[in-house]
C-alpha cells in the first residue's frame, strides 16, 4: 500500500493533508517522495497568508498596505526558515513535523497580539507605521519589555507588563488588545484582574470587540475580584452596547459579595433612562441592600431615572432619608431635588415629619427637602414655619445651622439661640 498526498489546505490553524490510498503498485521513488513533502509545506503558505490577513482586517486595525505588508513578512520568515531548507531535509519526519510547527506559528505569531509583530513593527520608521495603520506609541523599547513580560512565569512581572500596557493612550493600547485578552486565562488571579483592568482602560468602541465572549466568560471566575473588575469593565461600554449585556449583569444583583452587588449597581447606572426603565423595581430593591455603598449606588442609580417613572418610586427615595448612613442622606436629597416639582409639594409632609426624627442628620435632610418644597409652592411656608423654628433650638450645633441656612434661603430672619446639649 501506498500513501500518496494529493492536496493540502489550511483551516484556522490546523494543516489539513488530503491523501490517496493505492494498492499492489509500485512504490514511489524515495526522492519524489521527499520533493511532495516540501511542495506540500510551500502550498500551505498561501492559506496562511489568507487567514493572517483576515486576522488583521477582523482587528480593524491595520490599514490595507498594512496589512499586505504583514502578510510579505510571513512569506518572507517563511522561506527564510522552515521553508527554506533544501529539499532532502524533509525526508525526516520529525524535522518535517518541526517545519510544520514552525510555520503556523509564524503565522500566529505576526497576527493580533503576536510578539513577532510587534518585533516587527518596532523596527519600523514611524511614517511607515503611521501608513500601516499603527500607532508608533505602541511600539516603543519599553512596550516590548512590556509585551516579553506578559509571557513571564512571575505573575508579579506580568502585572508589571500589564500596568505598563494600560499606561498607553487608548488607540495604541487597542492594537495591543489582544495580547492583554490572552492574560484572561492567566492561572493567576492577580493578572487576570490587571488584564481586565487594562482592557477597561479602552475607548469603549475597540472595549465592545472584546466584551462578549471574553469579558462576559469572567463574570464567572473563581476569583470574587476578578468577577468585580468584569462588571465594571462591562459598565464602560457605551449604553446602547451595555443594554444587549445588561441580562448578564443582573445576576449580580443578588451575589453573595457586596462589591460585586455595588459593581452591578454601577454598572446598570450607565444605562440610558429609557433602558434603565426596564430594571426600576430591582434597583429600587437595592435601596435596601445590607451594605450601605451599595444603597448608595442605588439611590445613585434609581435618582437616573426620569419624569413620571422617578416619580413613582418617589417614597422609596424618601425612606432614604433616613438611612443610618450620612451619604445615602445626602444622595437622597440629591435625587429628591430631581423630582417634578407637584411630586415634592405632595410629600411636603413626609419631609416635615422628618423634622422630629431622633438621628440629627435625619432631621436635616428634613429641613432640606421641606425647603425644596416650600419654594416650590410658597403657600407651604405659613403651614411649616414653626416646624422649621423649633429646630433653631436643636441641640445638635448642624441642625441648628440647617434651620438658619432654610430661613435665610426662605427670606425670614433667624436668631442665635445658645443651646445647652442634651442626652435625646
Amino acid at each position: 500500500m501506498v500513501v500518496v498526498a494529493t492536496s493540502s489546505r489550511v483551516e484556522g490553524r490546523s494543516l489539513i493533508i488530503e491523501a490517496k490510498l493505492t494498492f499492489n503498485t509500485p512504490t514511489a521513488p524515495f526522492d519524489q517522495v521527499v520533493s511532495k513533502r516540501r511542495t506540500l509545506l510551500m502550498e500551505m503558505l498561501p492559506g496562511l497568508e489568507r487567514e493572517l490577513c483576515k486576522e488583521l482586517r477582523d482587528e480593524g486595525v491595520a490599514t490595507r498596505e498594512g496589512v499586505d505588508a504583514l502578510a510579505l513578512e510571513l512569506r518572507a520568515k517563511c522561506l527564510a526558515g522552515p521553508l527554506g531548507h533544501d529539499v532532502d531535509w524533509y525526508a525526516d519526519d520529525e524535522r518535517l513535523q518541526k517545519a510544520v510547527e514552525e510555520t503556523l506559528s509564524l503565522a500566529r505569531e505576526l497576527g493580533p497580539g503576536g510578539k513577532k509583530r510587534a518585533v516587527v513593527l518596532a523596527k519600523l520608521e514611524s511614517g511607515t507605521l503611521r501608513r500601516y495603520g499603527f500607532e508608533p506609541a505602541a511600539f516603543t523599547k519599553s512596550i516590548l519589555k512590556a509585551l516579553a513580560l506578559l509571557e513571564d512565569p512571575n505573575p508579579r512581572r506580568s502585572e508589571a507588563g500589564l500596568v505598563t500596557l494600560g499606561d498607553l493612550p487608548k488607540e495604541p493600547l487597542a492594537q495591543h488588545a489582544r495580547s492583554v485578552v490572552r492574560k484572561l486565562d492567566d492561572a493567576d488571579g492577580g493578572v487576570r484582574y490587571m488584564a481586565l483592568a487594562t482592557l477597561g482602560k479602552l475607548g469603549s468602541a475597540a472595549l465592545a470587540r472584546y466584551a462578549r465572549p471574553y469579558v462576559l466568560d469572567k463574570l464567572a471566575d473563581r476569583n470574587d475580584y476578578v468577577r468585580k473588575e468584569a462588571t465594571e469593565t462591562l459598565g464602560k461600554l457605551s449604553p446602547e452596547t451595555l443594554a444587549q449585556l445588561a441580562t448578564h449583569v443582573l445576576p449580580k444583583l443578588d451575589d453573595h459579595q457586596s462589591n460585586e452587588r455595588l459593581a452591578a449597581v454601577e454598572a446598570l447606572g450607565k444605562l440610558a433612562p429609557s433602558t434603565l426603565a426596564q430594571h426600576a423595581d430591582l434597583l429600587v430593591r437595592m435601596l435596601d441592600d445590607p451594605a450601605w455603598s451599595t444603597r448608595m449606588a442605588a439611590v445613585d442609580t434609581v435618582g437616573k431615572l426620569e419624569g413620571a417613572m422617578l416619580g413613582n418610586r418617589a417614597e422609596a427615595v424618601m425612606r432614604k432619608l433616613e438611612d443610618p448612613e450620612l451619604h445615602v442622606r445626602q444622595r437622597a436629597i440629591l435625587v429628591l431635588n430631581k423630582l417634578e416639582p407637584a411630586t415634592i409639594v405632595r410629600h411636603s409632609d413626609t419631609f416635615r415629619a422628618l423634622l422630629a426624627h431622633l438621628v440629627s442628620g435625619v432631621r436635616v435632610a428634613g429641613l432640606e427637602a421641606l425647603c425644596r418644597a416650600i419654594e416650590i409652592e410658597p403657600a407651604l411656608k405659613a403651614r411649616n414655619i414653626k416646624a422649621i423654628r423649633r429646630l433653631e433650638e436643636d441641640p445638635e450645633r448642624e441642625v441648628r445651622k440647617a434651620a438658619q441656612a432654610v430661613l435665610v434661603k426662605l427670606g425670614l430672619s433667624f436668631r442665635n439661640v445658645q443651646v445647652r446639649p442634651v442626652t435625646r
